[in-house]
């Protein structure tokens, strides 16, 4: 469903989800820890200033052609410093149509369903612009209530209580456009969004059941990147 996922079958990886719809998950690989493990999203390597860890979640699996796991020194000639820098890498790289694709357009459209009020639709058009360039388009819709009923034991007092403030709304698009030159050169962009607002549930104390705390996250940027 997710790059997590992908990466758990790595050998020597270690995905810790800290659970619920939309958590966050990190990757450490042999006992470094996550803030040792660089992330790489088509040669740039993803940084995040407010917890110093990448939440792999947040990248669809459906919109990666390829996710290769490096410990040590990357064999990318092309590779920055910070990349080489970091204990080991997790490159992923978007999925790219190819000059011997003849289709002009695809679409894919899927809908998710489960437990707590989670639905999730999702959409990966493709739209070829002209012979040599191409456009790729992917967007994806979470929300969840995330309400569920407990017993709460208050010594002789048994009742049933319902978990609040768990909703979850994220939105993660994504817009590539490729272009192959004449000369041999090609160019690559990508401009990546993502955005979410959750409620953080509190503990649960006696006779007081209110939780109003709230998260919100944005994260937007775009990149360029040209290779001949």
């Amino acid at each position: 469903h997710t790059a997590a996922d992908a990466v758990r079958h790595f050998a020597g990886t270690n995905v810790k989800d800290y659970g619920g719809i939309g958590g966050l998950k990190t990757v450490s690989v042999r006992g470094l820890g996550a803030t040792h493990t660089a992330v790489s999203y088509d040669d740039v390597v993803v940084s995040n200033c407010l917890a110093g860890q990448i939440d792999l979640g947040r990248f669809a699996s459906s919109s990666l052609g390829s996710i290769t796991l490096h410990v040590g020194p990357s064999d990318n000639m092309l590779a920055t410093a910070r990349a080489l820098a970091s204990g080991s890498l997790v490159s992923m790289s978007s999925r790219q149509p190819t000059r011997e694709d003849s289709k002009r357009y695809a679409l894919e459209a899927n809908v998710q369903s489960g437990s707590y009020g989670f639905v999730e639709p999702s959409i990966n058009y493709f739209q070829r612009l002209g012979t040599h360039t191409s456009s790729v388009i992917n967007a994806s819709l979470s929300q969840a209530h995330g309400r569920y009923p407990y017993t709460l034991v208050n010594g002789t007092k048994i009742t049933t209580e319902e978990r609040i403030n768990t909703d979850i709304t994220q939105f993660l698009g994504e817009w590539d456009l490729h272009h192959h030159f004449t000369h041999g050169g090609k160019l690559d962009t990508k401009l990546y969004a993502y955005t979410s607002e959750r409620g953080l549930p509190g503990a649960t104390i006696l006779y007081n059941s209110s939780s109003t705390e709230r998260l919100a996250d944005r994260s937007l940027f775009f990149q360029a990147r040209y290779t001949k």
